[in-house]
Order: structure tokens, then C-alpha cells, then sequence
């Protein structure tokens, strides 16, 4: 490193010495004893001069920081996938920009990294994408079945709801019963899951809805839906 103003070899290569006044290099040359001044722009050949930012390094930090930050959730990992490999590219890209830029190094090194990571968030959450995918078609496709309400009485808690569901499929299913009880033009849902109906076997069920959700009278009950397994324990009719 210079520090005191002199002669020192020119590290341009272009003359045998360049005048550096302390605090950067000028256009003073001498060649075999005898001075010049340099007509060409003698800051721009001289060292490590910074020539311009690093806007790949910058997009490649913000690419995968979004993908780190986004991957991991169902659907939305598809395109941050993208976005990852965009932050790789670009984190090359821009490293190799860096050096001759002087800028933007750490800005590539991160993208780089979260660019990885945003990888790995995104198989995490294309992973929970095809759970989720299967939660709900299973849900929506239940096994065959049979359902039947057997009794339908108000009580003086509320209104009772029994009957059965019998598993006419190959394979043991657990199955979710959507129950509509009314009175008087009012109705109100209420769910039953019957967990484990092995082949060829039938299960009773029993919803109670509360007498105070709607006006007193003859209750009417009938069997609204019947699905799947609830999707990760979520009651998707109770959303709508």
C-alpha cells in the first residue's frame, strides 16, 4: 500500500514510473529518466478502481431471500422454485461481476446461499402441495358407502340425529357425515366422523344440535353430505 507522495513503478505497465501524490495516482510518467504526462486517463488503468454497481448481485440476494422465505408453502412453491434457480444464476453471475466491478460480493455470496436454501424450502413445500392435493381429494372422493338416518328426535337438550354408514369399498375409510336438522323453515349442520369403517362393515353415528339454534317444533333430519376424511383435521363445509 502507498502512502507517501513519489515515483513508484507504474503499475499500468505502460512506463517505467507514475507519480502518486498520497492519496491516488496521476498522470506524471517517466520512461529512461525522462517525464511525461499520460494522455490517456491515467485513473482508469490504474489498480482495483470500482467501474459500476452489481445489480445481479442485488437481484440474486432478493430472488432467493424470496424463495427462502416463500418456498416452504403449499402452491406457492411451484414458482418460487424459479425464483431459486433465478437467484443461483444471477449469484454467478454476479460473483464473477464482482471481481472485476470490486462491488457486490457479499450481495452474490448471499443470494447464493439463500438461492440453496430456497431450493430446499421449495421441496418442503411441494411436498405439503401434494398432501394437501391428496387431503382434499380424498376428502372430496369418499369410498363407497351406504348412509342412512335411523331415528330423528328432539330431546330436551336439543335435537338427535342416529342412523349408519356402512363401507362398501375394498379398503378400511374413515368418513366425515354432514347432518342438516330443521324446524319450521330454520336448519342448522352438524358434522359426525366415523373413524376406521373396515370393508363390508357398518358403524352407527349421532349429532346433537343444540334445542337453542333454532325455534321449537318438529325436528326433520337428513344426511346433507358425506365425505372423506377431514383434510388435515379441517372442517371444510365449516369454512364456507
Amino acid at each position: 500500500m502507498i502512502g507517501a507522495p513519489g515515483w513508484y513503478p507504474d503499475p499500468s505497465g505502460r512506463f517505467e514510473h507514475r507519480y502518486h501524490n498520497g492519496a491516488e495516482w496521476t498522470a506524471d510518467v517517466a520512461t529512461d529518466g525522462h517525464r511525461f504526462v499520460d494522455a490517456g486517463s491515467a485513473r482508469a488503468v490504474i489498480g482495483p478502481a470500482r467501474r459500476g454497481g452489481n445489480g445481479l448481485a442485488t437481484a440474486s440476494m432478493i430472488c432467493g431471500i424470496v424463495a427462502t422465505a416463500l418456498g416452504w408453502i403449499p402452491f406457492v412453491a411451484v414458482p418460487m422454485v424459479a425464483a431459486a434457480i433465478v437467484a443461483l444464476g444471477l449469484g454467478a453471475a454476479g460473483l464473477r461481476r464482482s471481481r472485476t466491478t470490486g462491488t457486490g460480493r457479499s450481495f452474490a455470496v448471499a443470494g447464493l446461499i439463500t438461492g440453496g436454501v430456497g431450493l430446499g424450502a421449495c421441496a418442503v413445500g411441494i411436498v405439503l402441495t401434494v398432501a394437501f392435493v391428496d387431503a382434499v381429494r380424498a376428502y372430496d372422493r369418499p369410498s363407497p358407502h351406504s348412509a342412512q338416518l335411523v331415528s330423528c328426535r328432539g330431546e330436551d337438550g336439543g335435537v338427535v340425529a342416529e342412523g349408519t354408514i356402512s363401507n362398501d369399498g375394498t379398503e378400511t375409510s374413515t368418513f366425515a357425515i354432514l347432518v342438516e336438522v330443521g324446524s319450521r323453515g330454520r336448519s342448522r349442520e352438524e358434522r359426525a366422523i366415523v373413524d376406521d369403517v373396515a370393508p363390508g362393515a357398518t358403524e352407527r353415528f349421532t349429532v346433537t344440535v343444540p334445542r337453542s339454534r333454532f325455534e321449537s317444533g318438529e325436528p326433520d333430519c337428513r344426511i346433507a353430505a358425506v365425505n372423506g376424511p377431514l383434510p388435515f383435521g379441517v372442517d371444510v363445509a365449516a369454512l364456507d
